[in-house]
């Protein structure tokens, strides 16, 4: 996994989620241990699969929800002059929060609607990215309409290995871009945006696609890049439109929005499984890992601002039928099926992430807002894979308390999985869910 994280497997499964791939551990001092959760997201103290309490850390370098074991932390802070750390565990102690020494205050909404907007209109949709996008049902009009653009490469990549295949602005420049615009200060406190060593401004992030996040009103506040890959640092070259490297004998082969594969002796594609999941917010924040062990948080991003989790609002309420809204998973999945079928979609960042739907002021939270603009109905819409994940499924059952508290109707989107995965797959594909009452 990188950064030091060991995998999980069937002799040591993660803690948190109780699956034993895709997730890490990160052994630390004096025998002490981190886990790195790829499943869970809500940035929350929570009691894991294994029936202990974990306290959420910060994000790891990866992006992924980190966590310490209650007692350790309790074992690890009680010599340092701290007090006790907790009294006990479960819903009702209180979450210890560390302090953040260097953290930067986000803009308000409307501001980074402006800049991300000007952003956006300053990159293009490379080739490869348009085709790759059509190929899944899209068509101009969406992607023009959605500002859906690629983001290249970390600059240094680019300039030592000579990837030359986007013809997207270099980062910096992007960046002085938005200053020129905006002014000195236009890029503190947006997510994505820090300054380097030398000063200048420019942005974190993977190469990919951007995809928009739209608050309940309409500004576009946050940024999602699905990864095309992790930014490999090797000289890649290209012949007939593809790209490569070679690594000894073995050519390593690269498709857009799935990443590297090689070609076995009958010619079929083994992609190489992705470190984590293919989607990253467009933050510019990672906690320190020293700092963190001596229980603060420092961004490592010169005034650098952490994006979190957010939920992504897509509707037209001129155009849409507002009366049933659906949930889904997921940025592009939100966009292509509230275009597809002109009902308004709210996609989650997380199929755990569904609370956020109930976070906030009363009379203020998202369910309050939706429902003052017409909904009475809510769709879960998770993919189809619910049937053999329990996770998925799980979550699936919780929203649907969540929402039948509120007072609203609740069903549920269903279709075999060999039509599509996800719900803009069916409906790429030509057809459309089944619903049941919850």
């Amino acid at each position: 996994m990188g950064y030091g994280i060991v995998n999980r497997s069937a002799a040591s499964p993660c803690p948190i989620c109780g699956k034993p791939d895709w997730c890490g551990l990160l052994p630390v001092e004096n025998g002490m241990e981190f886990h790195i959760c790829m499943r869970e997201d809500s940035q929350a103290d929570l009691i894991g699969a294994d029936g202990r309490y974990y306290i959420f850390d910060g994000v790891s370098k990866g992006g992924n929800a980190r966590y310490e074991e209650a007692a350790q932390r309790k074992r690890r802070l009680d010599g340092r002059g701290e007090g006790s750390f907790r009294k006990g565990v479960g819903k009702e102690c209180k979450r210890r929060g560390m302090k953040k020494v260097n953290e930067v205050r986000i803009r308000d909404n409307q501001y980074l609607d402006k800049v991300y907007r000007f952003l956006l209109g300053q990159l293009f949709l490379d080739p490869v990215h348009r085709c790759a996008m059509l190929q899944d049902g899209w068509t101009d009009e969406m992607l023009e309409k959605h500002g859906i653009k690629s983001f290249p490469e970390a600059d240094y990549v680019r300039y030592t290995y000579h990837h030359n295949h986007s013809h997207n602005p270099y980062r910096k420049s992007l960046a002085r871009s938005v200053i020129d615009q905006f002014g000195r200060d236009a890029l503190l406190g947006v997510p994505g945006a820090y300054q380097d060593k030398k000063g200048d401004w420019t942005f974190a992030g993977t190469k990919g696609i951007l995809f928009p996040c739209y608050d309940a009103n309409g500004n576009l506040y946050r940024l999602r890049i699905r990864m095309d890959f992790m930014d490999v640092r090797k000289k890649l070259s290209s012949r007939d439109g593809v790209s490569f490297y070679e690594e000894g004998s073995q050519k390593h082969y690269l498709e857009p929005l799935k990443g590297f594969y090689t070609l076995n002796d009958q010619g079929e594609k083994l992609f190489e499984k992705p470190k984590s999941g293919k989607y990253r917010n467009f933050s510019s924040y990672h906690s320190n890992d020293e700092a963190v062990r001596k229980g603060v948080h420092i961004n490592d991003y010169t005034n650098g601002c952490e994006a979190g989790n957010q939920l992504g609002f897509y509707y037209d309420a001129q155009r849409d039928n507002m009366f049933v809204c659906f949930v889904t998973e997921g940025e592009k999945k939100g966009i292509y099926a509230n275009e597809r079928m002109r009902s308004p979609f709210i996609s989650v960042p997380g199929v755990n992430s569904w609370s956020k739907l109930f976070e906030g002021e009363a009379g203020r939270r998202p369910v309050d807002i939706l429902k003052a603009r017409g909904v009475g109905m809510f769709v879960v819409a998770y993919d189809a894979d619910k049937s053999v994940n329990n996770a998925v499924l799980s979550n699936e059952g919780k929203v649907i308390r969540a929402l039948k508290e509120e007072g609203f109707a609740v069903g549920t989107a269903e279709w075999d999985m060999v039509y599509g995965k996800g719900i803009d797959d069916l409906l790429a594909n030509g057809h459309q869910p089944e619903y049941a009452i919850a």
